[in-house]
């Protein structure tokens, strides 16, 4: 084999990372994995089946009248948009006297088709060390979800207020 050749094929894994490196694949890629891994690691699991109820229902203006105490950021209000088989959570926390916007984040839609829907979660991260999970639920009625808001810490010692979940539940506002 000559030089010209085996320099080549030396060189194609330093230039295909060059090139995935140069369009920000490989920091979407670190970032797609490093969340599912820390996800497995510390955060919580996929959630378990239970009641359904058709994904148009989890649509709307939805409250909760408890917040924890735990400290900021814990998700009061939540505006539920679908569209086919997709949903988004556009979601506010309490900042006296109104409320803050945390924005909208595509929601991972569980359940066998939209007629059949258990949960809808939003996982996120919280600074470095924190995964935070959002998950809503069937209630007993069609005028009620229930809310999962669930925050585990890679360092519990490191962050207490970053280590809790509450489960209560949310009111149809519109």
């Amino acid at each position: 084999m000559n030089r010209a050749l085996a320099f080549s094929i030396a060189a194609l894994p330093f230039a295909a990372a060059f090139g995935l490196y140069a369009t920000g694949t490989l920091e979407r890629i670190d970032h797609a994995l490093g969340m599912r891994i820390d996800r497995l690691k510390f955060g919580p699991g996929k959630p378990q089946p239970g009641r359904t109820q058709p994904l148009a229902q989890y649509a709307g203006w939805w409250q909760r009248d408890a917040v924890p105490n735990y400290g900021d950021e814990w998700v009061a209000r939540v505006i539920v948009r679908t569209d086919g088989g997709r949903a988004w959570l556009r979601m506010w926390h309490e900042c006296r006297p109104r409320y803050c916007e945390q924005g909208e984040f595509e929601a991972e839609v569980y359940g066998r088709n939209p007629d059949a829907v258990y949960a809808l979660e939003v996982v996120r991260r919280k600074g470095k060390d924190v995964l935070w999970s959002i998950s809503l639920r069937p209630g007993d009625n069609a005028d009620a979800l229930l809310i999962l808001d669930d925050r585990r810490a890679r360092d519990p010692q490191k962050n207490p207020h970053d280590n809790q979940s509450s489960f209560t539940a949310l009111r149809r506002v519109k």
